[in-house]
């Protein structure tokens, strides 16, 4: 139906432009007032005088361009600044009322009808601006049966430089739409409805450009809830980055919104931005998604093509008010040679990483993405070394029923495929998730059993423990065993370390401890034990220890692998030290002894306590520590937890209460006086 009504108006304008050979069009034997005055030659001149508006001037010594090409193609190339237009009609009667509908114009131009001016677009000034508009639509009333069209152009300098320039009649009609009739002329009747269909072709390009994006927008705003569910995939954030700076770019290159001026400095500096955002993001979730370490060559190709897009902004500001060398720089150098890098650098990485299914997956998606993106700067190239004479793209893939260029048809089916590949990650990567935290939840419920908080007071003894964890699963680790004629062994350690394998470990240690539960083993014959086991099973890492033996009569002997000493009366007790426990098969665990008064606490605790930092990065310190060495276990675990809890915080407390012989004699209550 489009095609028909098209080609039905090129029938009405065909005797006519065949008439329309000079720059005089005369238009009194129409039968239909509608005319194309593309293939007609006007009258050119570069410059700008108020006075060529006037139809009275003489242009006749003005040359001839034709107005379906650009000035750059008819012997002006590079030409930028002013000119005029001017083409000289005769009607078939006065007093007539015609509609006007210009071709696209770079960049601005003002429309004057027998020196009167009827409209224009853009801003006519040294600024570079664009305005992405539909076709315009003027009417005029002529008095005579004679008239003169004048239009006022303007083209800032980097524009030029591109091959446009004035006139180039439906440039922004998509290849394929049929032959559309460019700068009319005629009734309003006629003109309005062919100036419509040209304006829906144009829309239906525009609808292309919004879709694709809302589809990357919304593909960016998934990737960054993934990331958003598994912090830990910092690849599902660089992706979704990468492609909402790639999506924000379109409205600034295509203008979405018909009408709108936009500053092309601003625009350059938008762009710039873009181009910085999605070289980093992309460059960085490459090494990212197949878990490769960026080495000193790639960091300095990383760096260089950031410099490129920095390089790109300073040219676009500079070209924008005025820099013609750096304009060509912004249009095509710096980020044609940034695109090449890009592909330069990861493209290997991700050969390199073949076995890796994400690998394969990500270089077929960017193969999809890149081939466009390379064709496209060598077409750049091309024209940078003088091979075409205007700045073109890779033609159209689909023209009907919606202009699909290859950009766009390689991004509907990056995005696709990107897309199966992070939602296919992120489940297999919950279910990872999933597993481990059962893992890990069946770990902590054995720990919790391994450390039953040790309370009792009794025969002899008061103990008293409390431990908290800093992560899910912790790597301190105490042990209580009872000996007949109540002797108490307890030991107290930290491993290195954190996270499931630190429990492993703390495992290992309570169930060779739980063996030796009715040994009557020396401190440091249980040290000595404990230290052969762990250079057997842990992998790496050490194990602070502390074991000590305390009887009855408050004797209490010590040996210390590396551990904190305990605290009696708020003194740190000085004892002799061993290496920790898994570092040296000839490691000797040295033994102190001193006595432990009745009713005197003795207080053990692990490093998390010393080392809990408060925001402001002061610690907890050993001072702090012995000053509340004589308070309860959870007194003194609340304390260094609220100061600032790093690491797993344990508190062992030993009180040895008095015996019978031990007790002050009791005071004799006086008789009472005997009844008067």
């Amino acid at each position: 139906m489009r095609s028909f009504r098209s080609g039905l108006l090129l029938l009405m304008l065909l005797p006519i432009g065949a008439s329309a050979a000079a720059q005089t069009v005369d238009l009194s034997a129409s039968r239909q007032l509608l005319a194309d005055l593309s293939p007609v030659q006007w009258r050119f001149h570069t410059g700008d005088d108020p006075g060529w508006a006037n139809p009275a001037f003489d242009d006749r010594s003005w040359p001839l361009l034709y107005a379906n090409k650009s000035w750059s193609q008819q012997g002006y190339a590079g030409y930028h600044g002013f000119a005029w237009y001017r083409v000289h009609i005769h009607l078939p009667a006065p007093g007539l009322t015609l509609a006007l509908a210009p071709v696209h114009i770079d960049n601005a131009y003002q429309l004057f009808v027998n020196g009167t001016l009827v409209g224009g677009a853009g801003v006519l000034s040294s600024r570079a601006h664009l305005v992405h508009r539909p076709y315009g639509y003027y009417t005029a009333s002529v008095q005579g049966a004679d008239m003169v069209i004048a239009v006022r152009v303007f083209v800032f300098d980097f524009a030029a430089q591109g091959g446009v320039g004035g006139f180039h009649a439906n440039d922004t009609v998509p290849a394929g739409s049929g032959a559309l009739p460019g700068f009319l002329i005629g009734s309003p009747e006629l003109v309005k409805p062919l100036n419509n269909y040209r304006n829906l072709l144009i829309t239906e390009q525009s609808t292309v450009e919004i879709f694709s994006s809302i589809l990357a927008v919304c593909s960016s705003f998934v990737a960054i809830v993934l990331w958003l569910r598994q912090r830990g995939s910092r690849e599902y954030l660089l992706l979704g980055l990468s492609v909402l700076f790639a999506s924000v770019s379109q409205p600034l290159i295509y203008g979405l919104f018909p009408g709108a001026l936009i500053d092309t400095s601003w625009m350059g500096v938008g762009l710039s931005i873009c181009l910085l955002g999605t070289f980093s993001c992309a460059f960085l979730f490459i090494f990212a998604i197949v878990h490769e370490p960026m080495g000193r060559i790639s960091r300095t190709l990383f760096w260089f093509g950031v410099s490129l897009c920095l390089l790109t902004a300073a040219a676009t500001i500079s070209g924008s008010f005025g820099g013609r060398w750096l304009s060509s720089l912004f249009e095509v150098v710096a980020p044609s040679v940034a695109i090449l890098v890009f592909y330069g650098t990861t493209l290997p990485i991700l050969l390199r990483r073949w076995h890796m299914v994400e690998a394969r997956q990500v270089f077929i998606a960017w193969i999809a993405r890149g081939s466009v993106g390379v064709g496209n700067v060598l077409l750049a190239w091309s024209y940078i070394l003088g091979l075409q004479h205007r700045f073109i793209q890779l033609p159209n893939v689909l023209n009907r029923p919606f202009p699909l260029t290859a950009d766009k048809l390689s991004l509907f089916l990056f995005l696709p495929i990107m897309g199966w590949i992070l939602l296919d990650r992120f489940a297999s990567v919950s279910a990872r998730l999933t597993r481990q935290r059962s893992e890990v939840e069946a770990a902590q419920r054995i720990q919790s059993i391994l450390l039953k908080t040790a309370e009792s007071t009794g025969a002899g003894w008061k103990i008293d423990s409390v431990y908290r964890a800093a992560a899910e699963l912790g790597g301190d680790f105490y042990h209580v065993a009872t000996f007949p004629g109540g002797a108490r062994r307890i030991v107290i350690g930290d491993v290195s370390g954190k996270g499931l394998a630190a429990a492993m470990v703390v495992s290992a240690v309570i169930g060779a401890l739980d063996l030796l539960r009715h040994e009557p083993l020396a401190p440091s014959a249980v040290l000595a034990k404990l230290n052969e086991l762990l250079l057997e099973r842990q992998a790496g890492g050490f194990t602070t220890c502390l074991a000590l033996h305390a009887d009855l009569s408050g004797v209490v002997t010590v040996a210390n692998a590396g551990h904190l000493a305990p605290y009696l009366k708020g003194k740190e007790l000085d004892l002799e030290n061993g290496l920790p426990l898994g570092l040296s098969a000839d490691s000797i665990y040295p033994e102190t002894a001193f006595n432990l008064p009745a009713d005197t606490q003795l207080t053990l605790v692990t490093d998390g306590v010393i080392e809990a930092r408060n925001p402001s990065g002061q610690l907890f310190g050993f001072d702090r520590a012995a000053a509340i060495s004589t308070g309860s276990a959870q007194s003194i675990a609340r304390a260094a937890s609220t100061f600032g809890q790093e690491d797993d915080i344990t508190v062992f407390t030993l009180t040895r209460l008095a015996t019978t012989s031990e007790q002050p004699p009791k005071q004799l209550q006086e008789p009472a006086p005997a009844p008067a």
